[in-house]
């Protein structure tokens, strides 16, 4: 049996979907998969997952692939796992047992609380992905594991911390400068920005999808920023309402406002609870996208907003 012939053969027991260029795609039990052929006779199936937000721990993956019996090998890289398969001569029988496999495979996986995690991408631009990241493999691919599949703190985390500092700073600029129109959109558009920008910026730094380390750092940065930004945003105000104040005094007058009788409690207070909700009501979404997929923050915008 050729290739494409397996693939139909295939397809046909899982209900899948044909992609150009003789790959397939298509869901099983809430698990998104990707099937296509390396290096003429290595067959990969390849999805992702999370367990509430984290990588998959190796232990549950190699115990779920003892039970298949299609495959020789898989890979795991961060949530991606892909199932290697010697394709050098199919069958029939070779395409149900394959799909009976996937399916045991997918039960496993929830039954252990996994959740599928594929990023909002075009099918086709997963493909591409996917075939870039195993153009080299051989046809006897050999079993990879994640090092460190338990710890606590991802990689890169530096690159990611400074990003995420770089986007507070930016983000808390351009809040200052949108606070100057004097007017209520634009101060809670740049409050908005200034608690998403550096969970943006970190998984661009990082290159590593939503983690709890990522969510903490960003949060504590994000709290920061809030509370510089607010009394710049004042420091420059007071500025402007009185003409023979140094800025360091302007800075320094921000606390005593209420005290000196400069500015109303209402009025002082109401930026505060404005920028503490920002911050608490965009982390309720992001800790829940953590522990239900683990998407991308960028990804998940996109997603919401098809």
């Amino acid at each position: 049996m050729d290739k494409y012939g397996f693939m139909l053969e295939l397809n046909n027991c899982l209900g899948f979907r044909f992609i150009e260029g003789g790959n397939i795609s298509g869901e099983i039990k809430g698990l998104q998969y990707e099937i296509f052929f390396i290096n003429g006779n290595s067959l990969f199936v390849r999805t992702r997952v999370r367990l509430f937000g984290d990588v998959p721990f190796r232990d549950h993956i190699e115990k779920t692939f003892q039970k298949l019996k299609s495959f020789e090998s898989f890979t795991l890289a961060e949530d991606i796992i892909t199932l290697h398969a010697d394709a050098s001569h199919l069958s029939e029988d070779d395409a149900f047992t394959m799909s009976e496999d996937i399916t045991i495979f997918s039960e496993k996986l929830l039954e252990a609380g996994y959740k599928d995690s594929t990023p909002a991408k075009p099918i086709d631009e997963r493909f591409e992905e996917a075939k870039r990241s195993y153009q080299n493999e051989t046809a006897n691919p050999v079993i990879v594991y994640d090092e460190n599949p338990e710890s606590a703190i991802p990689g890169r985390v530096g690159f990611g911390i400074t990003g995420a500092l770089i986007g507070a700073a930016v983000a808390m600029l351009l809040w200052i400068v949108l606070s100057l129109f004097n007017y209520m959109m634009p101060y809670v558009l740049g409050a908005v920005l200034v608690v998403a920008v550096p969970l943006i910026v970190y998984e661009l730094f990082s290159g590593v999808r939503t983690s709890a380390f990522q969510i903490g750092t960003c949060l504590f940065i994000s709290g920061f920023a809030l509370l510089m930004g607010e009394r710049l945003i004042w420091t420059f105000t007071l500025l402007r309402w009185y003409s023979d104040i140094s800025f360091v005094r302007a800075y320094r007058e921000v606390p005593y406002m209420i005290q000196d009788e400069i500015v109303s409690a209402n009025d002082y207070y109401i930026d505060y609870i404005i920028i503490f909700a920002a911050l608490v009501l965009f982390y309720i979404v992001i800790f829940r996208n953590y522990i239900t997929g683990g998407m991308t923050v960028s990804d998940m915008l996109k997603k919401r907003n098809r």
